[in-house]
């Protein structure tokens, strides 16, 4: 490596040519750099006692790529965004000083045999820089003056246009441009492929991509060690096709996710989106692949990838359909899954309708899950842990089984929990509303109907005051009757006469124009033959569509008896308590078990389980703190496990010695309380929480930065607490009452149907709601409730200005954006904020 302060002019003067490599990205300065490099040029053009300004660095392979020629050609490593800008400045001042004849001293021909081309050379040779694929036809445009391709590069278009401009106004004369140009310097690295790494010291200077994405590191460490003509070869039939194929919907990082999926397809692990470059690097390194091998593979899943996020591409009618529910429901996480399943049957190992069953219960797993209202935080690791699982010599079997022996919060809901949940649920606030009206009316329906031509009709009316009619229809308990049912499943329906039908009473509904008995649609047939609608009928109606959407979303069939499994779940902890001392005795079983295992492997095992009455927290492979009731007592204990001896990461001799020493299972009682004591003192429940756990906690080191360790508190306090009121020593506890408490339970209503993965927290200064963080904390006031955004206030979309920067100001949310809630009317509009504060964090 050779590095040296360069003057740029004199850096670029001579034969020499500077060629960005295909693989690397396509000139992308924005209107905004272009700005900061034309004042920093004129700053330093206006004051010669300035010295000079430093632009960079510009690291090129001096040899051993190209072949060696007259005209030296130098692969650019970093600068060319510098070099192309600079450039561009270059052929505009040249242009306008030509034009105008506005300048003596600057000689357009002298920047342009100098700077621009080689003046003794032809065809592409004579181009000083040489970009990739749109950009380099639209650069040599620009240089030399003629029309512009069709498809020109907007960002060097636009920035060429922008120094023209400035140079036009004639504000700045064209001679102190010229001499703040001749003042930039540069540092000068060359590199040579024999001795240097290019690789290496390209993700030294990009601090290892900060400013790039995953997906252009992961290209440029692919194709830079290799020849010019190989490189070209590979990227045009591999990696060009891919990034056409992701170039509509990469506007929020579809290709990068498509390579975490993918390495999470063929190692079962999941990367972090920030980390996928690294994780790629090292399986590539294990795996002992070659760079054409490599992106054969990338290629051929690209194709199953572009079938999840764009149905529309996917030729079989059947599987459109499918993956088109699928991606309405959003259910990113199972794309590794779907790749995998997708790639099997390509391999013949399932047949076209093996592949649709499989889509059908991955959608019916996540949908019925999101009915139950279960956490979603786990699907992802859930979805990666199928793939292994799945047999491939008997597929459905064991995918079923699979997915059938799930617990806890991982449970495929069962129809009877299904069907219950789906009765009593707010669908009408129901985040995937339209989907399920549209599957439910369309099931089994060879002529689809076009659900978004209708709108969703309460049929019992949701205005308050209902009309004197609706009152005698309900019956003396009317109140209650549309509290309770008000936006349930058996209230709802569709129609295209939402205005007409208003607030009328129902046999009005039933028979005007448009009415029930006239629609043509299937969810309306039951209400045509109705007479009357009143608590009775709202619950068979509920029933019926209940019934028909546990056809509509399915769950696997097999029975578990014929593979040993009962069909309760399965037993994982030890009956036999075995009383050995107190919690030192604890803390040095604790030290025993991690003395076996990785920081890393522990950290992947962390979970939490539920069951009525108890709560068990995993700390480790075979290591469980127990929370249960027992009549009027609780129970922290430490419960061995021995039994669930059986995951990976731990060699068979390990297993067998410990499961021989703790055969009967052992379990420690650590805290007893009153269950009394529990409700009125939750500062007693935390305090045998934090006792417990920090024991473990100290022990294992990876604890103290998991991703589980967020949710295990709340989790425990929210599940044996059952708080749902707030904290009555809060500081707005004397504000939330009367006309406020009233907007915030419309607000609470609200956001709480956004997502099942929502949570409510109630701390001493806010009420906070959060999904794996906060999206919005409310603070209740005398008059208001004033709510803090945790979204960045230029990323928010606030036509109706309610919104308000609170940044650089002292407040109590979290949240840089403030909007005041002062009247349900509003609640609309506010409601608008608060799902794009969601969006950013879900």
């Amino acid at each position: 490596m050779k590095a040296q302060e360069a003057n740029l002019l004199a850096f670029l003067q001579g034969p020499k040519q500077f060629v960005v490599p295909i693989f690397q990205r396509n000139y992308s300065w924005t209107r905004r750099q272009c700005e900061q490099l034309w004042q920093d040029i004129v700053q330093v053009g206006k004051h010669p006692g300035m010295g000079g300004h430093f632009l960079g660095s510009v690291v090129y392979v001096e040899r051993g790529l190209y072949h060696v020629s007259s005209v030296p050609r130098l692969m650019v490593i970093d600068g060319q965004q510098r070099l192309t800008s600079i450039t561009l400045l270059l052929a505009a001042l040249a242009d306008v000083v030509e034009a105008s004849g506005a300048s003596a001293e600057v000689n357009p021909r002298r920047i342009r045999h100098y700077y621009l081309f080689n003046s003794e050379e032809e065809g592409e040779m004579r181009y000083k820089l040489l970009l990739t694929r749109r950009d380099r036809d639209t650069l040599k445009a620009v240089l030399e003056y003629r029309e512009l391709p069709r498809e020109a590069s907007e960002r060097i278009k636009e920035n060429y246009a922008y120094f023209r401009d400035q140079l036009e106004k004639g504000s700045i004369e064209p001679q102190t441009v010229f001499d703040g140009i001749s003042r930039l310097f540069i540092v000068d690295i060359a590199l040579d492929r024999e001795h240097d790494n290019p690789q290496l010291i390209f993700e030294s200077l990009n601090s290892t991509g900060l400013d790039l994405s995953q997906t252009d590191l992961i290209r440029n460490y692919i194709l830079m060690g290799l020849e010019a003509n190989e490189q070209e070869a590979l990227y045009e039939r591999y990696w060009y096709p891919m990034e056409q194929r992701f170039i509509l919907h990469d506007e929020d990082g579809t290709f990068d996710r498509f390579i975490r999926d993918f390495l999470t397809v063929k190692t079962g692990v999941i990367p972090k989106i920030g980390g996928v470059y690294e994780f790629f690097k090292n399986w590539h390194r294990q795996s002992g692949a070659t760079v054409t091998d490599i992106l054969q593979e990338l290629h051929h899943y690209s194709r199953y990838y572009l079938y999840l996020i764009a149905p529309q591409t996917v030729d079989n009618p059947q599987l459109r359909s499918l993956l088109s529910d699928i991606r309405q429901l959003r259910v990113d996480v199972a794309y590794p899954l779907l790749m995998a399943a997708f790639e099997d049957y390509d391999r013949q190992l399932l047949t076209l309708e093996e592949l649709c069953r499989v889509l059908q219960w991955v959608e019916s797993y996540v949908f019925r899950r999101a009915v139950c209202g279960i956490p979603t935080n786990s699907l992802n690791t859930t979805f990666a842990q199928l793939i292994r699982e799945v047999d491939k010599e008997n597929y459905l079997e064991s995918l079923q089984i699979a997915l059938l022996t799930k617990e806890s919060y991982r449970r495929f809901p069962s129809d009877e929990e299904f069907v219950e949940q789906l009765k009593i649920k707010d669908l009408y606030h129901f985040r995937s509303r339209m989907y399920f009206f549209r599957k439910l009316e369309n099931f089994d329906r060879k002529e689809p109907v076009v659900v978004e031509n209708y709108s969703i009709e309460h049929i019992m009316p949701q205005n308050p005051n209902l009309s004197d009619e609706w009152k005698k229809e309900l019956g003396e308990r009317w109140k209650e009757i549309s509290a309770q049912y008000l936006h349930t499943l058996g209230n709802l329906t569709l129609t295209g006469y939402n205005p007409e039908l208003s607030d009328r009473p129902f046999r009005e509904k039933r028979d005007m124009k448009g009415g029930f008995a006239e629609s043509p649609l299937r969810l309306n047939r039951s209400l045509a033959r109705l007479d009357a609608w009143n608590e009775a009928a709202i619950v068979a109606r509920a029933e019926e569509l209940a019934a028909l959407a546990v056809k509509v979303w399915p769950r696997p069939d097999v029975d578990l008896r014929r593979f040993g499994f009962g069909l309760e779940p399965r037993v994982k902890l030890k009956d036999v308590f075995a009383r050995e001392g107190d919690l030192e005795t604890a803390r040095a079983l604790v030290q025993e078990l991690v003395s076996r295992l990785d920081d890393e492997t522990v950290d992947r095992l962390l979970s939490i389980s539920y069951r009525p009455g108890r709560i068990s927290v995993n700390v480790g492979q075979w290591l469980l703190l127990r929370f249960s009731r027992s009549g009027d007592r609780l129970l922290v204990s430490l419960t061995v496990c021995a039994e669930s001896c059986n995951l990976d990461g731990i060699s068979p001799e390990e297993r067998e010695r410990f499961a021989e020493r703790w055969s009967s299972g052992r379990t420690w009682e650590l805290v007893t309380l009153s269950w009394d004591k529990v409700r009125a003192l939750p500062e007693d429940v935390r305090r045998a929480w934090h006792e417990a756990v920090d024991h473990a906690r100290r022990t294992f080191s990876s604890w103290k930065g998991s991703t589980y360790r967020r949710f295990h508190q709340e989790d425990l306090e929210a599940e044996l607490l059952e708080a749902r009121e707030g904290d009555r020593d809060a500081d707005y506890a004397e504000h939330l009452k009367g006309r406020v408490k009233e907007i915030f339970e419309q607000f609470r209503t609200r956001i709480l149907q956004l997502d099942s993965s929502i949570r409510e927290e109630y701390k001493k200064t806010y009420i906070a709601y959060r999904t794996t963080s906060n999206f919005v904390e409310v603070v209740p006031q005398k008059d208001r409730l004033k709510l803090y955004l945790d979204i960045r206030p230029a990323d928010l979309d606030d036509p109706g200005n309610l919104a308000r920067d609170v940044s650089g100001i002292g407040h109590r949310g979290t949240g840089d954006v403030e909007v005041c809630l002062d009247t349900v009317e509003k609640l609309g509009e506010v409601m608008e904020l608060v799902e794009q504060a969601y969006e950013m964090h879900s």
